[in-house]
């Protein structure tokens, strides 16, 4: 509804309690509280820097979406800064979603490719599971186009010449991303652009969401994946061309 008619009734209000209530873990009917279930992005960052030891240091949060958190690291061994991914908290408690996660570091990281960000390491403890990737210093497509406003053609073509650019080589590794849209296409300083978030990719004919399932974002889905049906390289195509 909201991304169709943004001042319809109270569903800014709706969408921001049913967030909360996501990222807080207070609706008690889903997930038993445990320790194990406090989502990630409730604990300090002295908690969490705990929990995953001394290689990385934790120092601020960069932004969260639907599979998780991310945060603003460095890595003391390789003394440079990276980006820190964590599966929400009480996604962690899903089979489904755990799984979905470490196909994501698994794409990224069989691609080499200076369109796509970068897969360092992958690591877990206390059952949280984190990506070490690529820290971007920028932001997102989203973000840009919200402090710029609307681009010239010239910029607009630089920007989307780079993102064909990185779906060639993941449609090249039998990888469909199934998840193209502004806060996924990175923009660091320089104008080099960076494809970013594989948490709903398709590698090869592997399947982790079951038949009929719809998953993605409803402004920028092709039709057949609307309709939960198999999906394809054009699939990302038709996306591209949406957000463009």
């Amino acid at each position: 509804i909201h991304s169709v008619n943004t001042v319809y009734r109270d569903v800014t209000t709706r969408l921001s309690n049913v967030s909360s209530r996501i990222s807080m873990g207070q609706d008690r009917t889903l997930v038993q509280p445990t320790e194990q279930s406090v989502p990630v992005g409730d604990q300090s960052l002295e908690t969490i820097q705990r929990q995953i030891g001394p290689r990385y240091r934790l120092e601020k949060e960069l932004g969260r979406g639907g599979m998780g958190v991310v945060y603003m690291a460095y890595d003391t061994q390789l003394e440079r800064r990276i980006a820190l991914k964590f599966l929400g908290g009480l996604l962690e408690q899903s089979p489904e979603f755990h799984e979905r996660f470490l196909r994501e570091a698994k794409a990224a990281a069989k691609l080499n490719h200076p369109n796509i960000i970068s897969i360092f390491d992958i690591g877990g403890t206390k059952g949280r599971i984190y990506i070490a990737m690529e820290y971007v210093e920028g932001g997102s497509l989203h973000r840009y186009l919200q402090a710029k406003g609307k681009l010239s053609p010239r910029e607009t073509i630089s920007i989307f010449t780079q993102v064909c650019s990185a779906l060639m080589a993941i449609h090249d590794a039998q990888i469909v991303h199934r998840d193209i849209k502004p806060e996924n296409i990175l923009i660091a300083k320089g104008g080099l652009v960076k494809l970013t978030d594989f948490g709903l990719a398709k590698i090869g004919d592997s399947r982790v969401t079951r038949t009929g399932a719809v998953m993605g974002t409803p402004c920028y889905m092709a039709p057949e994946q609307v309709l939960g049906k198999e999906t394809d390289p054009r699939t990302d195509i038709y996306a591209t061309g949406l957000v463009m």
